[in-house]
Order: C-alpha cells, then sequence, then structure tokens
C-alpha cells in the first residue's frame, strides 16, 4: 500500500509518516530529497560536460598554420 501525506509547512507530515513508520511498520520515503539529490548529481553532469568542453576548446590551435607547427599566436605589445 502506498500512502501519500501532503499539507502545509509544519503541518506535521513528517510526524504521522514517522507515526505510520513505527506504529503500522510503513517505509517512510522523503520525495523531496530523491529530487534534490537528482538534482545535485544532474548539476554536477553538466558541469562536467561544460568544463570538459571548454578545456577542448582552449585545446584547440587557432588557425591551420598553428596546428601545423604546434605554436600559439602571440600578440605584439603596444608599448613599442
Amino acid at each position: 500500500m502506498i500512502v501519500g501525506i501532503t499539507g502545509a509547512i509544519c503541518s506535521g507530515k513528517q510526524a504521522l509518516a514517522f507515526y505510520l513508520a513505527q506504529t503500522h511498520g510503513f517505509e517512510a520515503i522523503n520525495v523531496m530529497e530523491i529530487f534534490k539529490i537528482r538534482l545535485v548529481k544532474q548539476r554536477a553532469d553538466r558541469r562536467k560536460k561544460r568544463d570538459a568542453s571548454l578545456t577542448t576548446a582552449a585545446k584547440k590551435p587557432s588557425s591551420k598554420k598553428d596546428a601545423k607547427e604546434g605554436t600559439i599566436a602571440a600578440v605584439p605589445s603596444s608599448d613599442a
């Protein structure tokens, strides 16, 4: 049997869940915690992908000549 408990903030939802778990053998599952864990994992995965693409983009040579020679183009200083 699945029982869903809903209600306003501080209305005793968790107290009722604990009561049902202790007295009637139900398993209390906090769905919000499951969503939070999943959201944190999704954000970490997106951050990894973004960081990997930024690292890959930074390693790409700026021109075909640079790719052949393996050099990085330098910008002259305006101090002259």
